[in-house]
């Protein structure tokens, strides 16, 4: 054994022990800004070469670490990181292409590749924004109700009064992310099916942000290879909150899933990282049994087939074996894959995104998000209540898109336009110190946004068919929702078939909102119990709300008087999570509105309506009590 090699086996040996100790918690460090170590533009890190092994699978670790000294020993180089699965990076001088090259013609190696970037996709600050707004877009079933629109601008106002009478959550900035009421999060918020858990790839995750209190799980960090997956960046703190920050806690956001996310970093303080690392990342999520959806708010250019390989293993059937590649022969892990699309505004595919359509994987097993708002101004002064409001019904300007209606490798869109969503708690990090983007909380826009509103509404959708398999989620995700029909603001996009992401719709449920009047009088019927009856499986349930002011006390309006109390009468209230199919899947079509007030009424009484309960979906329907 050569001088060299000894060298190489012992760096080999700890690189390995110092990436998988994983039994041994460390100290946790708070996230230090580090100088930039990899290109976000470049294609791949200079000098270093990803080597994966076609038998190393029955290996012992002396052996794999041997079987890897050996072969960068072809090409004079030296092994920088080594994974357990039979791949490793090795540093080479000189001709990339050439080392590359030699490395593929050795015995024991499967193939061979640059390590190629991903990163976070760019664009995807939006600082200095304030989390108000002043209308919230909610979607609604088009009929003659709705003048055949399908989205109606409902006041902030209006929300709010409602958050004081306890049907929508308490959470502080509820209005600053309309994305969230665009994609039917606030229609099932209050139920509490258990989600499936997440594993969010990505810069990390500030697990102690008061609002993902117990809802982040620590997975790994690929990076500086400890069991502390903190963020340096931001933008998995962001992503995590969209789908997991918690509801109705009076703090910040509400968060689509009622799962926990599980925080994995493969991509550094400057939102960058390689190949190797994500491949890596994606099998320790597959591998991982508490884990059924894998987000990657991530991309890049090249075509990796460390990285296909390894999403083919996590998306193959549990029941079915892995057909190519470095998993040949082991048994699939059957997760559903989400993944950004990018901001670039093209139609070229990017990965792994671009694996959507892919003949080796799956129709529905790995979902492409598109980004989904843009800014309208309405000149029209009668339509002046829209004026300056995002459109989550039209593709975002920034989101890569289809170039046809054939290969279609975008295909779900949700909310990706100024997104209001947690970031890391008074800590230090790349995106607070260069972008400028507000610590605790703030605005991100981009597909990254999207991706993690789909994961989510996945997540829910497998708590609430659990038996489904994940193929059968993502077909159910790409089939739910409306389409992007709104041809002035989606021009020649290609993206007819693909309609928006609804979590609501995986969920079957629906909501209402009901006014309740004094007939005689002409004011709310304060008091009144509004009530949606229906029978399923042959029990009679009900969703219940209540027509009731909202006060506020002189103190929170300045008022001369700190005690004196405000009242403001209204007459209506959203009744949410109403289902609309049974655990069977059969059609629900008996659902009766009924109210009751007392002086008015005996009990609940049935209410006569202009318009069927299915027809109302977020539609105002005005009910006269006599």
């Amino acid at each position: 054994m050569n001088v060299k090699r000894v060298f190489n086996l012992g760096m080999a040996l700890m690189m390995l022990i110092t990436s998988f100790a994983v039994s041994q918690p460390v100290a946790a460090q708070a996230p230090a800004m580090v100088k930039p170590n990899i290109q976000a533009d470049a294609e791949a890190v200079p000098g270093e070469v990803v080597v994966v092994f076609a038998d190393s699978q029955d290996m012992n670790l002396v052996e794999k670490i041997e079987q890897a000294v050996e072969t960068a020993n072809t090409a004079d180089g030296e092994v920088t990181r080594l994974s357990m699965d039979g791949s490793a990076v090795i540093q080479v001088e000189g001709d990339v292409a050439a080392a590359t090259a030699e490395l593929s013609g050795q015995p024991d190696v499967l193939y061979a590749e640059p390590n190629y970037i991903f990163s976070v996709p760019e664009n995807e600050g939006d600082p200095n924004e304030v989390a108000t707004s002043e209308f919230v877009l909610q979607p609604v079933a088009p009929n003659a109700g709705t003048d055949g629109q399908s989205v109606m601008a409902v006041p902030s106002s209006t929300i709010q009064e409602m958050v004081a009478m306890g049907t929508y959550p308490t959470d502080k900035y509820l209005n600053g992310n309309p994305g969230w009421f665009a994609m039917g999060a606030d229609i099932v918020w209050p139920n509490k099916t258990a989600s499936a858990n997440i594993c969010v790839i990505d810069t990390g995750v500030d697990s102690k942000h008061p609002d993902l209190a117990g809802k982040i799980v620590a997975g790994y960090d690929f990076v500086d290879a400890d069991l502390i997956p903190s963020d340096a960046n931001g933008h998995g703190t962001h992503v995590a909150g969209i789908m997991v920050a918690l509801s109705n806690n009076a703090l910040g956001i509400s968060g689509v899933s009622t799962g926990k996310a599980v925080a994995v970093r493969a991509l550094d303080a400057q939102g960058v990282g390689t190949a190797f690392d994500v491949a890596t990342a994606i099998k320790y999520c597959a591998d991982r049994t508490d884990i059924r959806v894998i987000n990657l708010s991530v991309g890049g250019t090249a075509d990796s087939a460390s990285i296909r390989d390894a999403l083919l293993y996590a998306v193959t059937p549990t029941t079915q074996t892995v057909s190519t590649g470095t998993f040949l022969g082991l048994k699939g892990r059957g997760k559903l894959v989400v993944a950004a699309a990018g901001n670039g505004s093209g139609t070229t595919p990017t990965y792994p995104a671009g694996y959507s359509v892919n003949p080796l994987f799956t129709a529905g097993s790995i979902l492409s998000v598109g980004s989904t708002g843009q800014f309208i101004v309405d000149d029209d002064p009668n339509t002046t209540i829209l004026e300056g409001y995002n459109d989550y019904g039209c593709l975002a300007q920034s989101s890569n898109r289809n170039a046809d209606t054939i290969t279609q490798w975008v295909n779900v869109v949700a909310p990706g336009e100024k997104i209001y969503s947690t970031t890391p708690y008074d800590i230090p990090f790349y995106k607070n110190l260069y972008e400028y983007t507000n610590t605790r909380y703030d605005y991100m826009s981009g597909t990254s946004m999207a991706a993690a509103f789909v994961s989510a509404s996945a997540a829910r959708r497998m708590g609430y068919k659990p038996t489904e398999t994940n193929v059968q989620v993502g077909n159910a995700v790409m089939d739910t929702g409306d389409p992007l029909t709104d041809v002035s603001c989606n021009p020649s996009q290609h993206l007819n078939t693909i309609l928006k992401v609804n979590v609501a719709s995986l969920m079957d449920r629906t909501a209402v909102r009901v006014s309740v009047w004094d007939a005689h009088a002409g004011t709310p019927l304060n008091g009144a119990a509004v009530g949606v009856y229906f029978t399923m499986a042959g029990v009679t349930s009900s969703r219940v709300s209540t027509i009731s002011p909202q006060t506020t006390k002189g103190a929170a309006t300045g008022d001369i008087d700190p005690n004196r109390v405000f009242s403001y009468y209204q007459p209506a209230t959203d009744i949410l999570d109403i289902p609309v199919r049974d655990a069977a899947g059969n059609a629900i079509t008996n659902h009766v509105i009924k109210v009751s007030r007392s002086g008015y009424t005996v009990g609940y009484q049935p209410i006569f309506q202009q318009e069927r309960l299915d027809e109302l979906y977020m539609h105002p329907g005005t009910l006269n009590v006599f």
